[in-house]
């Protein structure tokens, strides 16, 4: 079963009749139908109350957001990269000294960088955990 996943019956409505529904990777499905992540349904699969599905999506809403958060830094370090390759060494002093690290402050609170960002992803993500510590 993927890391995400979950075998939860539900009862759903599909043209007037009702039909047995579980979830996986977030999603509702047909128990008919498998999962993109290869699961299929399976009789006296676990079953989770829709609080445990909450914390557990939310868990998994967390790590992803902090994913994209590492991905933006890297591509931006990368960018600056492709700069520093290609252009003039003006070009890439202003990229170093202008968007670069711009961007950098939007993303994380705890740069090398004089100046912040009023609302960071790293507040966030902030919020985010504080968001799953209540639950």
């Amino acid at each position: 079963m993927g890391a995400s996943c979950s075998k939860t019956l539900k009862g759903g409505e599909k043209m007037g009749e009702k039909e047995e529904l579980w979830w996986c990777c977030g999603v509702q499905r047909p128990i008919s139908k498998s999962c993109s992540c290869g699961d299929k349904y399976e009789e006296g699969g676990e079953k989770e109350s829709g609080e445990e599905r909450a914390n557990r999506d939310l868990r998994n809403d967390i790590n992803r957001f902090q994913e994209i958060q590492d991905e933006i830094d890297s591509l931006t370090d990368e960018a600056l990269s492709i700069i520093k390759l290609n252009c003039s060494k003006k070009e890439y002093e202003s990229a170093k000294a202008y968007w670069h690290p711009q961007i950098k402050k939007v993303i994380r609170d705890d740069t090398e960088w004089l100046g912040g960002s009023m609302h960071s992803m790293e507040k966030s993500l902030e919020a985010l955990n504080k968001a799953y510590d209540e639950v």
